[in-house]
């Protein structure tokens, strides 16, 4: 039996023992996709030049799991936002007594927190995982190691939660920097380069780069110190590309960014980086097969699908753009410019003309689009068997899952809309009116504390509420009546 069957085997058993199911018992959902909630972990004990590896471990095992085509993570924001408006601790971090409520309120199947200390010379890290569903604790994993060798600890800890899911075939061999015993102060420089990229557009150019020059010129200088120490952090190599393209200077981004890939040619960001460069010098056809490559190498990534799409858009090929853009939105990370742009694109007359082609030239596209057009257009009419239609040919696109709910609601039929809506939250944990939608159906079955929780999560994330005051009616209803 091949790696990736062993891996599809052990899912099914892991699903069998953490969702109290077995194999193909769902009714309704039919997403592949196990949800993961990752919280900052616990480092009181660190010392103060210690402190940034809270964050850093949760991040880089979020970035280790995300590389698995069969989960999805909880947005980091979404999560740290929500533990913030519904106060469930005053600390930055999550308690264990809330872990299940919280985990249940975002759709995550599993919840993942964590420790560090000293012990001695050793920095020792652990995790635990905690089923959402029943409250076990799923398992644990620790690693070890002296403080130059954090990069290594970070994919150990990684790689035996992998194992602990069962999703061990779905990694990728290396991450695109070299595990070794990379000093401290080096580890600490990716850090701060890694945090000053972090409001970058993966696409385009940072429309606040006239304002972020010094940021620019420090990043180029911390790229600058690492290179000198080391020449083949290959990571660092990738930052200079991607400071240098932001400060426009493409031919530096260029070379820069092709030594990073000679010396790892798997780092997902530089490829992703070569494709918005050659987007940036309207070399489309370059800039479509390096977004390409990434869809090949690792089909997950959104942001190549995006890419791939504002691509074929520019270039006028609507009908394959919606394709990219669909593929974008089936995908993590959430990227919200690829659901606007298929917006725009479906919008109006040319958008319905384009709706007509898709069920001539692309049927297998047609039911998605339909669903999202008439979701945008607020038009509940046309659907009939249509979102039943997207969610089986996309079958880890949210918004079939929410319409269908949302039919069922209409027909009163509250036990199974309540299974699709809490599928489409475990596809889209930030979608804020699915949790409008769960939060009422919660306040009618007399869970009340439940149901404000979902409705303030709404409140608090929508674009525009305009029934705040019919809800909070129900909510003191809800209160009085219990």
């Amino acid at each position: 039996m091949t790696k990736t069957s062993w891996s599809h085997v052990f899912l099914l058993i892991f699903s069998s023992i953490c969702f109290g199911v077995a194999p193909g018992a769902y009714a309704v959902r039919a997403s592949r996709l196990l949800t993961v909630a990752v919280a900052e972990f616990r480092a009181e004990s660190l010392p103060a030049d210690l402190q940034m590896l809270r964050k850093s471990f949760p991040d880089a095992l979020i970035t280790e799991l995300g590389r698995a085509r069969t989960v999805r993570i909880v947005e980091k924001e979404f999560l740290e936002q929500i533990l913030t408006e519904l106060k469930f601790q005053a600390s930055p971090y999550i308690d264990e007594s809330s872990k299940v409520q919280v985990g249940r309120l975002l759709g995550a199947r599993v919840f993942i927190s964590g420790s560090l200390a000293m012990v001695n010379e050793n920095l020792v890290v652990r995790a635990r995982l905690v089923s959402v569903e029943n409250a076990e604790m799923l398992g644990e994993a620790e690693a070890v190691g002296v403080r130059e060798n954090i990069l290594g600890m970070q994919k150990d800890l990684a790689r035996q939660i992998g194992y602990k899911l069962a999703l061990q075939a779905a990694f990728a061999e290396t991450a695109g920097l070299e595990v070794s015993e990379t000093t401290i102060a080096v580890y600490k420089d990716l850090e701060r380069l890694r945090e000053l990229a972090k409001k970058l557009p993966g696409l385009g150019l940072d429309p606040a780069r006239s304002r972020r020059k010094s940021d620019y010129l420090l990043a180029l200088s911390l790229c600058d110190k690492i290179i000198d120490a080391f020449p083949k952090t290959a990571m660092a190599r990738y930052y200079r590309a991607l400071f240098s393209l932001h400060n426009e200077d493409f031919e530096t981004a260029d070379r820069e960014s092709q030594i990073a890939q000679n010396l790892s040619a798997n780092i997902v960001d530089n490829l992703l980086l070569r494709g918005n460069l050659f987007f940036l010098l309207n070399d489309f056809e370059r800039a479509a097969a390096a977004f390409r490559e990434v869809t090949e190498e690792v089909p997950g990534e959104a942001r190549a699908w995006y890419g791939l799409g504002r691509v074929l858009a520019v270039q006028g090929d609507k009908i394959e753009a919606v394709a990219a853009y669909l593929a974008a939105m089936e995908r993590a990370p959430v990227i919200i410019e690829a659901e606007t742009n298929l917006q725009t694109l479906l919008s109006g007359a040319e958008g319905l003309a384009l709706l007509t082609q898709l069920a001539g030239q692309k049927p297998e596209l047609y039911a998605a689009a339909g669903v999202l057009r008439a979701f945008w257009n607020n038009d509940r009419q046309p659907l009939g068997d249509l979102a039943e239609k997207a969610v089986q040919q996309f079958p880890d696109l949210y918004l079939g899952y929410y319409m269908q709910g949302v039919l069922a609601a209409s027909r009163k039929q509250y036990d199974e809309a309540a299974s699709f809506f809490e599928t489409c939250l475990s596809l889209r944990p930030s979608f804020a009116e699915v949790h409008r939608e769960l939060g009422l159906l919660a306040l009618q079955n007399k869970r009340c504390e439940e149901g404000e929780q979902h409705i303030t999560i709404y409140v608090r994330t929508a674009n525009f509420v305009s029934d705040y005051g019919e809800l909070d009616k129900q909510i003191q209803r809800c209160k009085k009546r219990k």
